[in-house]
């Protein structure tokens, strides 16, 4: 059962644990300054296969993909900015635009080739 689950969310866990080594290796380059968007981004991959199992079928894989990409860059993003110690207004982009992709995985179907 365990193995089945672990082909099942291969290439979410694989991108979680690559979030989180990245996260733990730039923290510690960072001067004991830590932002909680970037601690926590690989919780996205994490919640986005879970998501994707549980809404296989009625979403658009590509769409849905880019969807938490998306989410996970503007995390990224905004951990980075934190770090630094300064703000952008526009980070708010990343997170509409993940909505909208996630939004639109939903009636973006896969074209069929014959």
């Amino acid at each position: 059962m365990f193995t089945s689950v672990i082909r099942k969310y291969k290439s979410y866990l694989i991108t979680a644990a690559g979030c989180l080594i990245f996260s733990i290796i730039y923290e510690q380059f960072s001067h004991d300054v830590y932002s909680m968007y970037m601690m926590l981004a690989f919780l996205i991959p994490l919640i986005g296969g879970i998501l994707y199992q549980l809404l296989r079928g009625k979403v658009n894989k590509t769409m849905y993909t880019t969807s938490w990409v998306t989410l996970l860059v503007g995390s990224y993003m905004k951990g980075v900015l934190e770090i630094y110690g300064t703000t952008n207004k526009l980070i708010i982009v990343y997170l509409i635009a993940g909505i909208l992709l996630f939004i639109a995985s939903f009636f973006i179907k896969k074209k069929r080739t014959s």
